[in-house]
């Protein structure tokens, strides 16, 4: 099957009121994976931004609905703002460790396929210090896609640091892994994407990054390396998204 990872630009990233200009980018990246023959596209870690959580319920129906009329299952991050989350009562931004220990992280995971209803999963850590905050109940809950006969685990932003849902991952052994990161950060993911590779299963991340050409992010099963930064399409509005096809 075929998956597009995408880089995004960062015009109107975190910005709610900028929902409608990159729902019209997703639909025109859906219509051009359909022209290509894929089965799933994937946005990166708050590609969508929203001011509540009625309005991530809203925001998540126009996505099913834009996907289903592709025929092209989805993977994207949604963020609510963070104006009005608890935070031990301080008037100045959530504190991250109280809202990972509260499971009140703002960043949400995202899918939909012709083949599985859509599912909604809450970022339930954010780095590799704050991943003992989390319970092994929810390491080891499963955040899998069925595309096309094949299993694709979907992580939030940071959760790719977090040791035991990696070893979750490698004892369910999906046939893919995609991260759904907020920023492009160098070469940091590179060693827990390795380290899943090399248990045999193929792991890609999506990203926010400004610059053109900026490096996809790959790993093939055994750990061989296959990041590149050239773009299959390009969708030169805003936001920009750079799309890379990847087989499995």
């Amino acid at each position: 099957m075929k998956i597009v990872t995408t880089t995004v630009s960062k015009d109107g990233y975190r910005d709610p009121t900028a929902f409608e200009f990159r729902f019209a980018a997703f639909k025109e990246a859906l219509e051009l994976a359909k022209g290509e023959g894929i089965q799933l596209l994937c946005l990166p870690g708050g590609y969508f931004c929203v001011a509540s959580d009625a309005e991530r319920e809203k925001a998540e129906s126009q996505i099913v609905e834009a996907a289903k009329a592709a025929g092209i299952a989805v993977a994207v991050g949604i963020d609510c703002s963070q104006q009005k989350l608890p935070n031990k009562g301080k008037a100045t931004t959530p504190d991250t460790s109280f809202l990972v220990q509260t499971k009140a992280l703002p960043s949400f995971a995202m899918t939909w396929s012709p083949q599985q209803e859509k599912q909604i999963w809450r970022q339930r850590s954010t780095t590799g210090r704050d991943q003992r905050l989390v319970s092994d109940e929810d390491c080891v809950r499963p955040q899998t896609l069925r595309v096309s006969g094949e299993n694709i685990e979907i992580l939030a932003c940071g959760e790719l640091f977090n040791e035991r849902i990696r070893n979750s991952i490698i004892a369910g052994h999906p046939d893919a892994v995609v991260d759904l990161s907020h920023d492009g950060q160098g070469f940091r993911a590179d060693h827990s994407m390795k380290l899943l590779a090399r248990q045999g299963m193929h792991t890609f991340c999506c990203t926010h990054a400004n610059k053109k050409g900026a490096m996809k992010r790959a790993f093939a099963p055994g750990g061989g390396k296959t990041s590149t930064p050239e773009a299959d399409s390009v969708i030169t509005g805003k936001p920009r998204i750079e799309m890379k096809i990847r087989e499995i």
